[in-house]
């Protein structure tokens, strides 16, 4: 996964305790392309979900967590994903584009996890 460098500022205020939110949606993009260090969204956003859950139960990690029913994915053709703090206008965390679009029938869900561990 690539993290963008607004991400590594905002984990390093929340591991360093300033109350500073991380991810709080996942938004699902049919863009496609390499990730930029730089890159601070999708290319094409689809979706987006909140309700994300948050663990930092483990030092020096933030697990974030959410859902996506088969209602929510059908019809997509989903081939990236990002994590944001806003539902809009936000910078995102991350994107992580997918090697080939995945098309969901109505019948699949989804539950994306993002792990950021510092080292």
């Amino acid at each position: 996964m690539g993290v963008n460098t607004y991400c590594k500022e905002v984990m390093a205020a929340n591991f360093g305790g300033s109350g500073i939110t991380g991810p709080g949606f996942i938004g699902l993009g049919s863009g496609s392309g390499t990730f930029l260090v730089t890159q601070t969204g999708l290319v094409a956003e689809i979706s987006s979900r909140g309700g994300v859950s948050k663990d930092l139960s483990t030092s020096q990690q933030a697990i974030y967590t959410v859902d996506f029913t088969s209602t929510v994915l059908s019809g997509l053709s989903v081939q990236e994903f990002a994590s944001f703090a806003a539902s809009t206008g936000g910078k995102s965390f991350n994107r992580e584009p997918l090697s080939a679009p995945i098309v969901f029938d109505g019948s699949s869900e989804v539950q994306i996890e993002l792990r950021f561990v510092t080292f």
